[in-house]
């Protein structure tokens, strides 16, 4: 539009320029205020200090080059997971006996389809977190959450009719965390890795962890005295 060097389309672009800024502002206002409305004491004071802290920017290790230096990361993280696990001694846990009030007649072969309603349950009460892999940040996916919930009930619905978690779901973007601030920067074992998921991937989830959840509740399948493992179930697919 500005290669035609007019000024009508100069001033069409500057306006689409002025309602982006607006947009990204009303955005971030409607990020922070949500934020600050579910926010315990705790996260209040950690929520104040990030905005009134100037931004330190990311800490990372002296680096030449970022490719290297993310290959180092992968690197020494698969070795200390490797570390570990030759420290775990096999345990020899005797048969679960799981007595069935009823007898189970049914099976859980395939997912349901969901609704839109559901849908929309599960994207608005999750949390608004947005990854570098989403392909629309979460703010504003539940924002226009209403506009935009058949497409994605179509796309959630796929996957549970296919049974297949999509590949582009599966990535996470894996972030190096230094775990104390007073911390060498350059020795790697001062990081822990953290990984952020698709949203969208998440939805998906929570889908196929209801009906699973339905399903042992319906059928008293649970294992006892396993409440908080029901609570805090999280489920991920492959």
């Amino acid at each position: 539009m500005l290669k035609t060097k007019l000024q009508v389309h100069k001033n069409i672009y500057r306006e689409q320029c002025l309602n982006y800024n607006k947009l990204l502002l009303d955005t971030k206002i409607a990020y922070y205020r949500e934020k600050i409305q579910a926010a315990n004491q705790h996260n209040m004071f950690k929520l104040v200090g990030k905005l009134s802290s100037p931004n330190k920017g990311e800490v990372l290790p002296s680096y030449d080059s970022s490719k290297q230096l993310a290959g180092s990361f992968v690197e020494f993280f698969k070795v200390k997971i490797t570390k570990l696990l030759s420290k775990l001694e096999p345990v020899n846990c005797p048969e679960l006996s799981v007595e069935l009030r009823n007898s189970c007649q049914s099976k859980l072969n395939v997912f349901q389809a969901v609704t839109e309603i559901i849908v929309r349950q599960i994207i608005m009460s999750s949390s608004s977190a947005t990854s570098v892999l989403d392909l629309l940040p979460t703010i504003l996916t539940k924002k226009y959450i209403d506009r935009l919930r058949p497409a994605i009930t179509a796309m959630v619905n796929a996957s549970l009719g296919s049974g297949v978690m999509p590949d582009l779901f599966k990535k996470a973007v894996v972030t190096p965390i230094l775990k104390k601030a007073d911390g060498s920067h350059d020795d790697l074992e001062n990081y822990r890795p953290v990984s952020n998921l698709n949203f969208f991937g998440k939805v998906i989830e929570k889908a196929v962890s209801i009906q699973i959840m339905s399903y042992l509740t319906e059928n008293n399948l649970h294992i006892p005295h396993s409440l908080h493992i029901r609570n805090n179930m999280v489920l991920r697919l492959h």
